[in-house]
């Protein structure tokens, strides 16, 4: 019989918001005003008719001449996705497979065919020695068969999975977020403003650090927190998802 693959689906910005302004009222608990909480446009949410949620990411200021973080990580994925159709070409074992790779490493497009079958042969070398029980294989012991860029592959059976899942991960300094990123942001939003509802009693700005990827993560400073920022809304707050963190930042 054969097997169906499973489909691939990419989780919308609306549904990702959603998930983070979710979070965010869980984490607020009692602080968090009570009444339903619905998807709008201008702001993005609308909490019992009297609240309003912008919501925008961090992404880390890209270094000077150099592009964005979050470009690379989308080629990288696309990299993982590419190797993940080699792989079920081959073979139809339902595979979890986790790659580490190095940010310092570029992937540009025109290398992704050569690098996704390499990491494509790693991973079907590894196919019947993948018990239930993890298959780690490291950089060091295999530096010729290595793509560049990967750092650490790890392998299991999945066998509680409809398909196989292959996720990405990346290596590098994690820095913290500065009173200029968060200014950039709010000169941004604050120019919008008055696009947005204002027959709403209030107007708060969530700014979602991410953390599932190095191009959305930092650090909290004391400098940070301590800085106050021009702002048109009422309470700006900074959210890191995947620590469950949540800052309220000063305002002049």
């Amino acid at each position: 019989m054969r097997r169906e693959k499973p489909k691939r689906q990419q989780i919308g910005k609306k549904e990702l918001e959603t998930g983070y302004v979710s979070q965010f009222a869980h984490q607020m608990a009692g602080a968090f005003p009570s009444g339903e909480i619905y998807p709008s446009e201008c702001p993005d949410f609308v909490v019992d008719d009297t609240l309003g949620i912008e919501v925008t990411q961090y992404f880390r200021k890209p270094p000077r001449n150099g592009r964005p973080m979050q470009e690379q990580e989308s080629m990288r994925h696309f990299l993982l996705q590419q190797a993940q159709i080699y792989v079920e070409h081959r073979s139809a074992l339902p595979l979890f497979v986790s790659v580490e790779f190095d940010e310092s490493v570029p992937v540009y497009s025109k290398d992704v065919p050569e690098r996704a079958a390499k990491l494509g042969d790693m991973v079907l070398m590894q196919v019947d020695r993948a018990k239930p029980m993890a298959v780690v294989v490291e950089n060091w012991a295999n530096r010729l068969r290595y793509p560049a860029g990967v750092r650490q592959i790890t392998v299991s059976r999945a066998k509680t999975l409809p398909g196989s899942l292959w996720t990405t991960a990346e290596c590098g300094t994690v820095s913290d977020i500065t009173p200029v990123e968060i200014e950039t942001i709010l000169a941004r939003k604050n120019r919008k403003y008055f696009g947005y509802d204002l027959t709403l009693d209030a107007m708060w700005l969530l700014i979602v650090a991410n953390g599932a990827h190095l191009s959305s993560s930092g650090t909290i400073s004391d400098t940070l927190l301590a800085h106050p920022y021009e702002s048109m809304f009422d309470r700006i707050f900074l959210f890191q998802f995947f620590e469950g963190d949540v800052w309220e930042l000063r305002t002049k």
